[in-house]
């Protein structure tokens, strides 16, 4: 990764490139990949100024102070990782009855929300999230046919994938800066796709073991790593204690055509346009 402004001279025809904005809660993502060209991927990460009047402040100066990201694209994907975020059965699309999932699921907003569902038509599940309505408007105004995605949509979609070889139930987690995501399944079926924040070691490993507990999972059903390599590292070894198969997930080598920063970039923005 890159660091410095991204200006709109860095790409001569926007409308060939593809750019995903991973949104969290003090930094935005920005991912840029050329539709036509190999090694192409721009990839930055964006602090939000957490002293600004409002987040919504915040994310609209991140966005004025690199001009590029305000070029016409191809097409943009907005990508939060928020908590809001519930997986349910697929086939409920009322939007009444997701609005009442979305009520019933999340604490009451102090702002003004907007809901989303983000299918996961394989997995005949979707997930219903909530972010900030005055946030979503922006983003909305700002990027045309903008689409929304909760954090977890892709990571499901291409674990999915994986966990259809071999045999038994499998369960994926991907560890981030703070943070640890969890996709379960078995049978076919999506089981479980929660993310967790924790400070340590201890944390991150007390969420996958409580994990498999919940949902059941002997021993004997295999544990993916995938992400940060230092907490990989930190937690295989206490990992291999209690589960009989911890192997670290192997990264898509057709991703690699983007560009060598592809291997170290968010994976959930790398992951987007494979797996729709």
């Amino acid at each position: 990764m890159e660091s410095g402004r991204l200006d709109k001279d860095m790409i001569s025809e926007p409308r060939l490139w593809r750019l995903a904005l991973g949104l969290g809660e003090s930094t935005i993502d920005v991912v840029l990949t050329c539709t036509v060209q190999d090694n192409s991927l721009i990839w930055r990460t964006i602090p939000l100024d957490l002293s600004a009047p409002s987040r919504l402040r915040a994310i609209e100066d991140a966005v004025y102070d690199n001009p590029l990201l305000l070029c016409d694209f191809g097409r943009v994907d907005v990508v939060a990782d928020i908590p809001d975020a519930t997986v349910i059965p697929g086939g409920i699309e009322s939007a009444d009855c997701i609005e009442a999932i979305a009520e019933s699921s999340f604490d009451g907003a102090v702002a003004p929300s907007e809901t989303f569902l983000c299918a996961l038509p394989q997995l005949d599940a979707a997930i219903v999230m909530r972010m900030d309505a005055a946030e979503a408007g922006f983003l909305r105004r700002t990027f045309y046919n903008v689409r929304f995605h909760h954090h977890l949509e892709p990571l499901c979609r291409h674990f999915y994938g994986h966990s259809q070889l071999g045999n038994g139930g499998k369960m994926f987690a991907h560890l981030r800066a703070g943070a640890i995501d969890i996709m379960a399944f078995g049978s076919g079926q999506l089981r479980m796709a929660n993310s967790f924040r924790y400070s340590d070691t201890a944390d991150a490993v007390y969420y996958i073991l409580a994990s498999r507990q919940m949902l059941g999972m002997d021993m004997s059903a295999e544990l993916i790593l995938s992400g940060d390599t230092a907490a990989r590292a930190a937690v295989t070894p206490i990992l291999r204690e209690y589960i009989g198969s911890v192997m670290p997930a192997v990264f898509p080598s057709a991703l690699m055509r983007c560009g060598h920063d592809a291997i170290h970039a968010p994976l959930d923005l790398i992951l987007l346009p494979s797996c729709e």
